[in-house]
Order: structure tokens, then sequence, then C-alpha cells
């Protein structure tokens, strides 16, 4: 399961795990770096992680006894107070538009009685009356992100607009838990050193992340990154510890042009037995946009910004034609009139006959 980014984990009890698979879940979010989302529902199943591996990755404490769930039609969905909505959260671009299609939004029915733990996060809060209680609520134990969801009541908000928020609610939610992916990885560690292509002077950011045990566990552990320049060393770069992931980063010095290699070093494991490694290209660039192979957003913005348009991202096309409104009001209507039912042309027509038979009787022609 190591090779997915993203787990989701609905109303679903303990029992239908396994020991093992429990405990491949944890590390797959502490170790892997993975994201999980957990969507609590009316069968009140996470009661049952107490005492698992699951339980050390939930972000929130359950009751064991009282007040466990809440019911009621007159819940509704508002941000911590102090704090706006999580980038996550931000259904329109503008902050006071956001607030009013939150406000707008169909609340649940239906909420799990939980406490956010000092640790985590709380993203969105449901209440009732005067009532707040935690309703989305994101952590971070170890590499991975996790994010808890009181209530399933989402598929509410496609009441009239269809997926128009919906859609756009769980994509958002999903690339904010999931970690950005490397690009190769082998037994020993996982490798990305971004974009395949660099202008001349930018820097590339480098990261690894060690995926034997045996190894990250080791205090002072040396990671080096070897960039590798036309076939010889251009830079040997220690890579700093982030303890939060269990991942190594670090930045390059100005780049110069070439083909390029990453390889990375680990004290204590053999030469050469590391076989992951990435290359990119570096060159100058006289033709602005066409030197980037990959997608440069700021760029994109940029150019929006000066023509006096607007970027969207591909997950907000449908913003676009809302925002393009009809190409024309004109409207081009065709109608079909039979001539002997119209008046106007029935009565002139006999006129005409009648006036023709008048005509040729008087001179004797009929």
């Amino acid at each position: 399961m190591f090779q997915y980014q993203l787990v989701i984990i609905g109303d679903v009890s303990a029992a239908a795990f396994g020991a093992n698979e429990l405990l491949w879940l944890n590390q797959f979010v502490r170790f892997n770096g993975g994201g999980m989302i957990f969507v609590d529902g009316r069968m009140e199943s996470y009661g049952s992680f107490r005492g698992t591996p699951m339980e050390s990755i939930l972000p929130v404490k359950h009751a064991a006894a009282g007040l466990t769930e809440l019911r009621s039609l007159n819940v509704s969905l508002s941000f911590p107070k102090g704090r706006g909505a999580s980038d996550s959260l931000k259904l329109d671009d503008d902050p006071a538009t956001n607030l009013r299609i939150w406000n707008e939004l169909p609340g649940p029915r239906w909420v799990a009685v939980t406490e956010a733990l000092p640790a985590s996060e709380t993203l969105l809060n449901v209440k009732v009356g005067e009532d707040e209680l935690p309703g989305l609520v994101r952590g971070r134990p170890g590499a991975g992100r996790v994010l808890y969801s009181a209530f399933d009541e989402s598929w509410r908000w496609r009441l009239n607009v269809g997926d128009m928020h919906h859609q756009q609610y769980w994509n958002q939610l999903a690339k904010g838990i999931m970690e950005p992916p490397f690009s190769v990885q082998d037994r020993y560690i996982m490798l990305d050193s971004g974009p395949t292509s660099y202008e001349v002077g930018e820097t590339a950011r480098i990261r690894v992340r060690v995926m034997d045990p045996a190894l990250f566990r080791q205090p002072n552990l040396k990671v080096e990154a070897v960039i590798m320049r036309e076939g010889r060393v251009f830079e040997v770069l220690p890579l700093e510890n982030d303890p939060e992931s269990f991942s190594f980063w670090g930045e390059t010095a100005p780049l110069e042009p070439g083909d390029h290699e990453v390889r990375v070093r680990i004290a204590g494991v053999p030469e050469g037995a590391i076989k992951a490694s990435t290359a990119f290209t570096v060159s100058s660039n006289p033709f602005g946009e066409l030197g980037r192979l990959s997608c440069d957003e700021l760029l994109l913005r940029q150019i929006a910004k000066e023509t006096g348009g607007e970027y969207y991202r591909e997950e907000d096309m449908k913003r676009l034609l809302d925002v393009l409104g009809p190409a024309s009001d004109r409207r081009e209507k065709i109608r079909e009139t039979q001539l002997w039912q119209s008046y106007w042309w029935f009565v002139p027509i006999i006129l005409m006959l009648t006036a023709e038979w008048v005509i040729r009787r008087v001179k004797g022609l009929v």
C-alpha cells in the first residue's frame, strides 16, 4: 500500500482490519508520509480504534461514555474564531463570497462528539445554538498528515448546485492532505529534485526521505546530495533533517548550464547501494514561458494580471464558465407560417385570383 498517497477510511470498525493491517496503516502515515482522511458516521465505529495503532494517529479523542453524538436539524458550519478559512476550505477566492457560501451550505444532521488533541488544528466547527464542536480536525503524526471529519453528510451540499462546491471541497481536502510525490525511490530512499528543467542562476530544492527504519532511527544521521554536472561533481550538499516528516532537504547553489544528476549518500550505506537518482537540465532561456516544460503557476498568474485576465486551475474550470457567461444575448428564431393560415396573406391572394377571373369573364375569355 506504500505506492499510494492517500487513504480514505469511512465509518468502519477496527474489526474490519487485521492486526497487521492496522499497523501498516499507522506506518503508512508515520513513516511513508501518506495522507489519511477519516470520515466518521452514525455507526460510531471509530471508538473501536481505542487501544489500536490507529488511535495514535487520530487527531481527536472520542468520548468513552456519555454524549457521543449530536443529532439536530439546526446545525451550522463556522470557522474557528480569529481565523479565516484554510486553503483547503476556500470555495471562492474572495473571502466575503467564500464566507457567504459556507453560511449557505446545509449543515449536517448528525455529528460525532469529539475533542481535538492539543497538537492538532481545527479547520471547521459545527455549531448548534451557542455550542461548538470540532467538525474538521487536521493533525501531523510523523511524516504524513491526517484529517478527521466528524460528519459524513457533505453530499447535502449538492442540493440545486450539483458538484459545484462538493467536488471542489473534496479535491482541495485531498490535495492538502497528500504529500507532493517523490520522483524516484528504491529500498533506501525516496528522492525528488523538482522540475526537469531550470534556468541559469535558479536553485533546486532537494528532498530525500529515508525508507529504512534502521537508518532514520540513528541519531545524527548524515545525508548528502551529490550534484553531478556533465559527469563531474558540481556540489556536495549536506541535507538538513526535518524530524516532523522523517525527511531531509536542502537547496542547491545557483545552477550553471548543463545536464545535472542528483545522487544521495548516507553514512553507513555502502557506496553504490543507493540506486535512486534524478536528473534535470539547466539552460538560459530567451523565450520566456517556452523554456519551462512544467507548469509555472507564478508566470501564468503574471500573464493573466498583465492582460487583464484571471488565472484558473484545472479544478476551477466550473467557475470559469460562470464568469464568462453567454457570449451574446442575440438569439435567432425561425418561425414557419402557412400562407393559408394567415388572413393577411390569404385574403389578398383570393382577391387577386377573383379579380383575374372577373376580368377574364368580362373579356369573354372564360
